[in-house]
């Protein structure tokens, strides 16, 4: 509701536009008041900010997360799909988008290989500029 066009709330019958507008307001500040709570649970549970902010993780996942002790991103890369399934339980997600949340979370570990590698090549080509005699 909180986010449906006032006009295809129109067409119900009995329904004006300050009905639908009264209705989208009052599920937009439910959404907001649940969406706190569950942000204030993350950070007691001691969620990590760069897991909550994870893309395709929701608030409520992120803290049944933390509630199974899954609070940084290495917690969950270190799972495998059908372990966040059985963690998330209830929860409608397939183990492709499973598999793709924690890809997500191991994302991190690549890009610090490839800087790694990065360096490594500049520094080789440091190296080698420094021991070629000038003018050879």
């Amino acid at each position: 509701m909180a986010f449906v066009p006032i006009d295809d709330l129109l067409v119900i019958e009995g329904f004006d536009e300050e009905v639908a507008e009264e209705l989208r307001v009052r599920a937009r500040s439910f959404l907001q008041a649940r969406d706190e709570e569950l942000n204030r649970r993350r950070v007691e549970l001691g969620v990590a900010d760069d897991l909550a902010d994870l893309e395709g993780v929701s608030a409520g996942i992120v803290v049944k997360l933390g509630e199974n002790e899954i609070k940084t991103r290495d917690d969950l890369a270190d799972l495998a799909g059908d372990e966040l399934l059985e963690i998330l339980e209830g929860e409608t997600m397939s183990l492709e988008q499973a598999n793709t949340i924690i890809m997500a979370a191991r994302a991190h570990w690549f890009a610090d290989d490839d800087a790694a590698d990065d360096s490594e090549v500049s520094a080789e080509g440091q190296a080698e500029d420094v021991d070629t005699p000038v003018g050879v």
